[in-house]
């Protein structure tokens, strides 16, 4: 998870952040494959960190998520212009079922021709299969495929399928990634 759910989870709760590293290392995997539930994780979370202060009853991860998640500014205009030229997209997402269902609510799937959402599917990445799973979707070979994400243990595992692959920082460096291989123009 990110630092600013790693600040509100550890000043909540009370924990240091090696104690929240931890148990989010063990937690979060199988709370992204929907294997536990947000209550079992409630329980484990305490046990395993030993913090006396009870989590709340609404979801943990709501408020967080909707203050700070935003797409970076630029981004959607990148998305728009691919779509323009006729290229499908598709969102391949490490996401627990209280985010997907905000993203749902909100439309932001809506952007996209498929998704791909590891709290559905039982995977997440950088497992090849998740991977594999997007291309049937899309109806694609890896070479026809161009993937972008935010972690490099990810990109890595996408271009040993084959699929060329961007690791994104900001939407100017993706661009200019895309101009270089012809997809976009200046």
């Amino acid at each position: 998870m990110d630092a600013q759910f790693e600040r509100v989870f550890t000043k909540y709760f009370r924990i240091n952040h090696l104690t929240y590293k931890k148990t989010m290392r063990f937690l979060i995997p199988k709370l992204l494959i929907g294997e536990i539930s947000e209550d079992f994780f409630r329980q484990e979370f305490r046990k395993m960190t030993g913090t006396e202060v009870l989590p709340p009853e609404e979801s943990l991860w709501v408020e967080p998520y909707k203050r700070y998640h935003k797409p970076k500014k630029g981004t959607w205009q990148i998305l728009k212009e691919l779509k323009e030229k006729g290229m499908k997209i598709c969102v391949l997402s490490d996401t627990i079922k209280p985010h997907y269902k905000i993203n749902l609510e909100s439309g932001f799937y809506n952007n996209f021709d498929e998704k791909v959402i590891s709290c559905e599917v039982g995977l997440i990445k950088p497992d090849p299969e998740i991977h594999t799973l997007a291309l049937k979707k899309l109806r694609l070979r890896p070479r026809e495929v161009i993937f972008i994400d935010n972690q490099r243990k990810n990109i890595i595992a996408s271009r040993k399928l084959g699929i060329k692959s961007f690791l994104f920082r900001t939407p100017g460096r993706l661009r200019k990634n895309l101009i270089g291989i012809g997809l976009l123009h200046k």
